[in-house]
């Protein structure tokens, strides 16, 4: 999918259990969640439909939905099952957990 217009550019291989998935606000990162592989795949996007497997982060607890911040760095991901939110850095090696993110609807609403 292209950042932009939102038009299919071509398939990405080997992308498994895609729950959710979007867009950096800086467009050169692409990521899903794998919601029954309870992990968190990130690509790096090189434009023109180039994308290549940064980083497959495991998570806990069935991950869903997914926002980033404002400068594209961090994105943040709600897991269903124990109600925290994972952060994970987008450039770096790890990833955070947030306990008792509370019960209810497990997206995001509004800009992080």
């Amino acid at each position: 999918v292209d950042p932009k217009t939102g038009k299919a550019q071509r398939w990405i291989e080997n992308i498994e259990d895609p729950y959710q998935l979007g867009f950096s606000p800086d467009n050169k990162w692409f990521v899903t969640t794998g919601l029954r592989l309870d992990r968190l795949d990130m690509y790096h996007y090189g434009g023109a439909g180039n994308f290549t497997v940064a980083k497959r982060l495991p998570l806990s607890a069935m991950p869903s939905h997914l926002a980033f911040t404002k400068d594209s760095k961090t994105v943040l991901v709600s897991l269903q099952v124990s109600g925290e939110i994972a952060a994970a850095l987008v450039t770096g090696p790890r990833y955070l957990i947030s306990p008792g993110a509370g019960s209810g609807s497990s997206g995001f609403t509004g800009s992080v």
